[in-house]
Order: C-alpha cells, then structure tokens, then sequence
C-alpha cells in the first residue's frame, strides 16, 4: 500500500472512533434518555441544569450545558468538557452527579455545527475557527463563575481539541483531562474497505456495526442511534480535518506544561492508547503533576461504561487534588 493510500485509509477509520447518531435540524428537541452512567449519590441532591448561550466571534450561536452543585461553597472547580464526533453536550447529563455530588460544576457546550449551536453541520470548523468559540465559551466560564478554576476536558475527538486548545489557546487553565483522546486510531480501525464511501464525500458513521466495538453499553448503542440531535453522517472533509489534527501529535505533546490527566480503556479498539501514553510521557508537565490511568475493563465510551463511575471519581479526586 502506497504512503498516501495508508494516510487516506488512516484518515477514514477516523470514522470508527465515534459514536455518532442521526442528522436533524439543530433546534429539534432530544427525545433520546441516554443510559444514566452515575446515578445522584444517596444524600446528595440532583444537579440543577441549565442551558446558556454563547456568542462566537462571526455572531454564531454556540449553546452551552451547565450542570451545577444545588450549593457551591467557595472557589470550587468548573469542568469545560468537550464531546466525541457528532454528539453534542446534553448526553452528558449522565455522568453530571459524578461531579456535582462533588461540587463541581460540569459545562459542555455543543460544538459549531453539532446540536443545537450554529454552523454548518457535517462539517467541522477550522481548528483556529474552533479555538475562538471555545476561548468565547471560557470567557463565558469566566464571568458567571469568576473565581472558580477551569480545568478543560474532552473525550475522543473532544479530547484531540482539547489538547489543541491546551497548546494554542489563549485562555487561562486550571488543567487539562482527556480520557480516550483521539490522537491516533488503534492499528485495527487502519483498512482500505470503505474507502468508496469516503471518496463519495460523506461518510455514514450511524451503524450498529460501528458502534459495537466501542462501548458495552447497548442502551446506549440505541440511544446514539435514534438521537435527533447527533450526526448521522459527516462530509469527508471533516474525517480528513481530523487526521490533519492527529498529525500533530504526540510532537506537539512538549508544549502541555499544564496539570494533566489522561485516562484510556485496557480494551480499547478505536483509539491507540499507545499514542496517548507518548503524548503523556513527553508532555512537558512536571511530573509530580500528571497522573496516567487504565480502566484494565472498561472501553472506549469511557462516559458509558460499567466502570464509569470509578472513571468520574478518580478524575474528580485528581480535580480537588489540583484546585
């Protein structure tokens, strides 16, 4: 197989690294509950949810989910988490108790032109397009939450931005957490079938097949099927800008001098971990300040898994450790 016929099949098994569930119009209501990951612990009330909106820097509309303690006693945490390919921030309402029993405030916002935020959908913005709504959403963080510490998380794809952002934004952080980031695809997901649909122009990413290997959750392989607000399908160009992205690591891994956290799955198949412990082992953060972790059991929805709330806890412990 030539160089550049392994590139394009790289590029396209990008698609087997998320979940991501049918087309609609943004503004459509979500009828799909999502499997909850953490019920409310006993003693603790439910997390008060709300949703903001936030301005981009061309006047796009970017819609932002805030799941808050019922009481915040002093500078606690804010977590900004940024979700996998097609989905968008409402789904995570199901691991919010894991981090407002905890007091700490969960915010995820629907990326440009996923959900129910502005912009073309099927198509993912240019990573410095990306960088401004994101520095937009932050400042947002900011003013409703002056004194809180913002850490920047993001799983699969989120994660990729995330670190991107880490590098490249200008926005303060607190600390960066990523767990299953998308910085390579497994070896397994790199074949030349499927290619055709790739070169068609738009690649079909809403299929049982694709989900399978990905999660042990089958309530949610139905859930991300039937979500009206996720993608059911994206344009080639988005895979493609994703690839070009992954390019950039585990090089770039020297200019994260922040916290870290990076967790990935022991049975992973979509994501390569191996790349995510490069991106850790070179990341410039000293060491006393990053932790590295593997749920030997878990996959690689890693927010809908039987282990997901050992996943929350052990980052929410990191996140008070680091405030």
């Amino acid at each position: 197989m030539t160089t550049t016929l392994r590139h394009v099949s790289r590029v396209f098994c990008l698609t087997l690294i998320y979940l991501t569930p049918s087309l609609a119009i943004a503004q459509e209501p979500a009828k799909i509950v999502y499997p909850l990951s953490i019920p409310v612990p006993k003693g603790t009330a439910d997390p008060v949810y709300d949703k903001l909106d936030a301005t981009a820097r061309d006047g796009t509309k970017l819609v932002v989910h805030r799941w808050t303690p019922t009481k915040v006693a002093g500078a606690q945490p804010v977590v900004v988490f940024l979700h996998g390919i097609g989905m968008h921030g409402e789904p995570y309402a199901s691991i919010a108790a894991g981090f407002t029993s905890k007091q700490i405030t969960l915010i995820v916002p629907d990326l440009r032109g996923h959900g129910r935020s502005g912009g073309t959908r099927g198509k993912l913005a240019d990573s410095a397009v990306l960088r401004g709504d994101l520095g937009e959403v932050i400042g947002l963080v900011n003013k409703r939450h002056p004194d809180a510490p913002v850490f920047l998380a993001g799983e699969s794809m989120g994660g990729l931005l995330a670190a991107d952002y880490a590098v490249r934004g200008e926005r303060r952080l607190a600390g960066l957490i990523l767990l299953a980031p998308a910085f390579a695809v497994h070896p397994s997901q790199v074949k030349v079938a499927g290619l055709d649909e790739f070169f068609k122009g738009r690649v079909a990413l809403a299929k049982e097949k694709k989900l399978k290997p990905s999660t042990r959750d089958a309530g949610f392989i139905e859930a991300r099927l039937n979500d009206k607000l996720a993608l059911a399908e994206v344009e080639s160009s988005y895979v493609t800008a994703l690839g070009v992205r992954q390019l950039d690591w585990p090089l770039a891994a020297d200019k994260l001098k922040l916290p870290l956290f990076i967790g990935v799955a022991g049975k992973e198949e979509i994501i390569n971990p191996k790349t995510a412990q490069a991106v850790f082992d070179l990341a410039a953060t000293p060491a006393e300040a990053k932790t590295w972790r593997q749920w030997d059991d878990a996959r690689h929805t890693l927010c809908w898994d039987p282990l997901t709330p050992t996943i929350i806890e052990d980052v929410a412990t990191w996140l008070r450790e680091k405030r």
